[in-house]
């Protein structure tokens, strides 16, 4: 079958994709941030913001940067990622396998 021969391209691009996605959203958070100030610019607080825009834009910038990483904090800390993670690792045909093949020897170490 050809996709059967072309499988490890298809993955490899796959994860290429997957790994960039990552990159893309963190320019999209950002934009979301520019967008969100120009949505403001004619309304009397968005003329206030660009009036003082040598502080008020890099502290927006702080701000989301900050808020960015809290919410990543409380992920961890709440053990949403670690949860995540361990459902996708009992998902994985390759560690089922792995660990079927474990099993016995920590039966014999033990």
């Amino acid at each position: 079958m050809i996709l059967k021969s072309h499988l490890p391209i298809i993955v490899k691009l796959k994860v290429f994709l997957d790994r960039s996605r990552m990159y893309v959203s963190y320019i999209q958070f950002f934009m979301l941030g520019i967008i969100l100030l120009k949505s403001f610019k004619d309304e009397p607080f968005g003329i206030w913001v660009f009036a003082n825009a040598i502080w008020t834009i890099p502290l927006t910038v702080i701000v989301m940067g900050m808020g960015a990483l809290l919410i990543g904090y409380l992920d961890l800390r709440l053990g949403i990622f670690s949860a995540e993670q361990k459902r996708i690792s009992e998902r994985n045909p390759v560690l089922n396998e792995l660990n079927k093949k474990l099993d016995p020897i920590i039966d014999k170490i033990s």
